[in-house]
């Protein structure tokens, strides 16, 4: 019995040095930092599919905003816009919307995390849309890019 007794003792010990070396060896593996991706504006063409009758889907990693301020644009600039969008500094907590030509289409209020967000980050990919009525005005949605 007394046999049985010490070759247990020995198995557990030579399991618990055999976890220790393991665990050790785990730790020591360099972690892998992952870069985020550079900011790469979107084509039209990628997110047309996104928008069908007045209704715009945003795709994984953007999240859905109503434009507060819409800018008065032409009618022919009327319609799906990419662009990105910037946080203004002249403004708290507003983010101003731009498409690629660098027309700002109208500006998102009140929204603290995405503004701060994009004070680290610069600018965040966008895609939308801005229409006008005569019963609305102007008036837009957009998808802006979070991390």
């Amino acid at each position: 019995m007394t046999i049985v007794n010490i070759a247990l003792i020995l198995f557990t010990v030579l399991c618990i040095i055999w976890l220790a070396k393991r665990t050790k060896i785990a730790r020591s593996k360099p972690q892998k930092y992952v870069e985020p991706l550079p900011y790469k504006p979107l084509s039209l063409s990628e997110v047309k599919e996104f928008y069908t009758d007045g209704e715009l889907l945003c795709r994984a990693g953007y999240l859905h905003y109503h434009l507060d301020t819409a800018n008065a644009i032409d009618e022919d600039e009327e319609g799906l816009f990419v662009g990105y969008a910037k946080a203004d500094p002249q403004h708290a907590e507003r983010i101003c919307i731009y498409d690629l030509q660098h027309t700002e289409r109208g500006h998102i209020d009140n929204q603290t995390d995405l503004y701060h967000s994009l004070s680290v980050r610069k600018q965040a990919a966008v895609y939308g849309f801005l229409l006008h009525s005569e019963a609305k005005g102007y008036y837009g949605e957009v998808c802006v890019k979070v991390r």
